[in-house]
């Protein structure tokens, strides 16, 4: 074979054995690619699938609340409900749900569950407005004449006793031409009945007060009780409560400081002795503080949610803003202060004097109650000063100085205030109440209303 030819052989052969290297390579390279876009879309398809079992759990969550709300008749099925119940749904979720009480709400606990995923709401649940609460005021003494004086003003329809409603003249103050009452007004002999159940009211202070008691809470583990005795240097905080404590239980004087949040466990701290709030402090969430001694609530602290109580007495002081359910024999609420809704202010039925006071300048939103003490001869009092101002449901089952404004319902046994040398029952001499600013949104406790239907309060 000529050289020429020879060479020529050689470079193909050489060209040949080059190529195929990269074949080799640009084969890897698109089988990879192909692997990749596989991988890809069985990814996708796995988190749609688990995005569409978190939406169905979800909804089988929020569904197992609705439902048990709307198969509940009566304040023991959505509030005293032992164990769980299991409710199934047409595309194969499931939802566990449960309830306790929380303060004068419920509280209920559903687990949404489809296949292999779950979630989990809590809810906080109240009555709606039933029809006995349609009026702006209703004045329950039939002892007394509802009289009207200087610049009252009532907006909304009025139930009263066979005595009615009268203007009458005060000093240095003018005298309503006609009665200030945009509405109707019912004269009703069967008022008197009108009452408040509060036999559930009550047991949240048969709970208080055994907690103060050392006794702890019926099915409480004792790993999950912490037991403190304090020189009154014991600062509560998260670092010192562990998640898995349910309960604290303080002897001394103690502080709460920095933040402390509780959402599917509930934590309860009862100090016996007082209790303090440091300025960094912050509670959200399922946490029940119980003292007996008085407390003070500080401006620039954050709480939402949490239920309070004193033996003694609860200030809130001056330009506070807080969240939650006050119990105490006592509760001022200083100038500026602001309840949010759905606070509760509410002084039960016990020994001691029974006061609330909201100063001017301060706003509830939410229910103030007030029930009668064992001493008949120190009638509880309910006190709205000038430029104060409750959004809501307000209930004195004893006596209601009315100076301030109610935008919502009023329901009293009696108003009264002093201008020496006299005692005035039965009159207002300044107040206003507009039933037509509550809002169509506004939900009551448990066990207000007489023939209750309930709703979700709030999502926590």
């Amino acid at each position: 074979m000529p050289s020429h030819q020879t060479n020529t052989l050689l470079r193909v052969l050489d060209e040949k054995g080059g190529a195929l290297p990269s074949i080799l390579f640009l084969v890897t390279i698109l089988s990879t690619a192909a692997a990749s876009v596989i991988l890809l879309h069985f990814l996708n398809a796995q988190l749609t699938q688990r995005e569409i079992g978190m939406v169905k759990a979800d909804y089988a969550s929020q569904s197992g609340i609705a439902t048990m709300l709307s198969r509940v008749h009566s304040l023991p099925d959505v509030a005293e409900a032992t164990g769980e119940t299991t409710l199934s749904f047409e595309d194969g979720s499931r939802a566990i749900v449960s309830s306790r009480r929380w303060g004068l709400f419920s509280l209920i606990n559903a687990e949404g569950r489809f296949r292999k995923t779950s979630t989990r709401r809590l809810a906080l649940t109240a009555e709606r407005l039933s029809k006995q609460f349609v009026n702006a005021l209703m004045f329950t003494n039939a002892d007394h004449q509802l009289v009207i004086a200087g610049t009252t003003s009532i907006k909304g329809d009025i139930v009263t006793g066979a005595l009615g409603i009268s203007t009458g003249t005060l000093k240095d103050r003018v005298t309503p031409r006609s009665l200030p009452i945009d509405g109707n007004v019912k004269k009703d002999r069967s008022i008197t009945s009108f009452k408040i159940n509060r036999t559930q009211l009550l047991d949240q202070v048969r709970d208080f007060d055994g907690l103060l008691g050392n006794n702890a809470m019926t099915g409480i583990a004792e790993d999950a009780t912490l037991r403190l005795v304090s020189d009154g240097k014991l600062v509560l905080s998260r670092a010192t409560i562990r998640d898995s404590i349910t309960i604290v239980l303080v002897k001394g004087n103690v502080a709460l400081g920095g933040p402390l949040s509780r959402r599917d466990q509930p934590l309860t701290i009862v100090v016996d002795g007082v209790l303090s709030f440091q300025n960094d402090c912050q509670l959200r969430g399922l946490i029940r503080i119980v003292s007996s001694k008085e407390m003070r609530i500080p401006a620039n602290i954050l709480i939402d949610t949490p239920i309070i109580y004193s033996q003694k007495g609860i200030v809130v002081e001056n330009s506070a803003e807080i969240t939650a359910q006050l119990f105490a024999d006592s509760i001022v609420v200083k100038s500026k202060s602001t309840l949010r809704y759905p606070s509760v202010v509410a002084t039960l039925s016990g020994p001691g004097n029974k006061t609330v006071q909201i100063e001017t300048g301060a706003h509830i939103e939410g229910t103030v109650l007030s029930f009668s003490g064992n001493d008949q001869r120190t009638p509880g009092l309910v006190t709205i000063h000038p430029g104060a101002e409750v959004t809501g449901l307000v209930y004195a089952e004893d006596r209601l100085t009315l100076d301030g404004s109610v935008r919502g319902i009023v329901i009293a046994k009696d108003f009264y205030f002093y201008e020496a040398p006299t005692t005035y029952l039965g009159w207002i001499r300044s107040g206003t109440i507009d039933r037509s600013r509550l809002p169509n949104s506004f939900l009551l406790p448990l066990g207000v209303s007489s023939s209750p239907q309930y709703e979700v309060l709030d999502w926590l």
